[in-house]
């Protein structure tokens, strides 16, 4: 795992892990640099990850991410010497990354240099595809699931954030996606809301006006978004 850390200049409200999209086989986390700065800014430790993604795979994919949140926990520890809300933020398929492991992170705990918890207290998800097996027409992904879902759906049902829900029962989250999104159909979001509420999870959906897939992590579009949201973490 490689981290890029931006510290605030005054003490820290909250930390932030933030998970780069890329179809879950590719993706740099550079494209989320503008969003990490932007939230530095506001005052919130951030962390920048990447994660293995076409040398990964299920679980080690997902074990980088929640080693990730570890990391990121005691980041804060170590600078600050305090315990600080988590907030994992993703994009598309690091939205779906993330919020597998914001609800079920401990079964993707693996082996990682970072003790303390796994899961965060709260997500965010940009335009991301939650549930997975709706993806399952895309061929490339059958590698990194180690095989069509129509063969063997384990590894697709474990790795679906559906899957989770009913752990992590405190989590906030907050789902952002953009009207005019061409890649990931808005009705991932709105579904995935409809079934965090049905569990009783404090859950909100904000949809933007004329946003596409790319504009939606845009810290001038959706910044005061994300920061009116993390401020209710805690």
């Amino acid at each position: 795992m490689e981290a890029d850390v931006y510290l605030p200049s005054t003490d820290p409200s909250g930390v932030v892990l933030l998970v780069h999209g890329g179809a879950w086989v590719g993706g740099d986390r550079r494209g989320l640099s503008d969003m990490a700065k932007d939230l530095a800014g506001a005052g919130y430790l951030t962390v920048n990850a990447t994660y293995r993604t076409s040398d990964g795979g299920y679980p080690t994919t997902f074990e980088d991410v929640a080693c990730a949140v570890r990391f990121a926990r005691q980041t804060a520890a170590d600078e600050y010497g305090v315990e600080l809300p988590v907030t994992v933020i993703g994009h598309s398929a690091g939205a779906h990354i993330g919020a597998l492991i914001s609800l079920g992170g401990e079964s993707f705990a693996g082996e990682c240099p970072w003790e303390g918890a796994v899961l965060p207290d709260a997500f965010v998800g940009l335009a991301g595809p939650y549930d997975i097996t709706q993806m399952a027409f895309l061929d490339f992904l059958n590698p990194f699931f180690g095989a069509a879902y129509a063969d063997d759906p384990t590894n697709w049902d474990a790795s679906n954030p559906y899957t989770y829900i009913g752990e992590n029962s405190s989590l906030q989250v907050a789902l952002i996606h953009g009207d005019a999104d061409r890649e990931v159909s808005l009705g991932f979001s709105e579904n995935f809301e409809a079934a965090l509420e049905d569990a009783s999870y404090d859950t909100r959906l904000e949809v933007v006006a004329d946003a596409d897939h790319f504009e939606i992590y845009d810290p001038d579009v959706t910044g005061d978004l994300i920061t009116q949201f993390l401020a209710t973490v805690g």
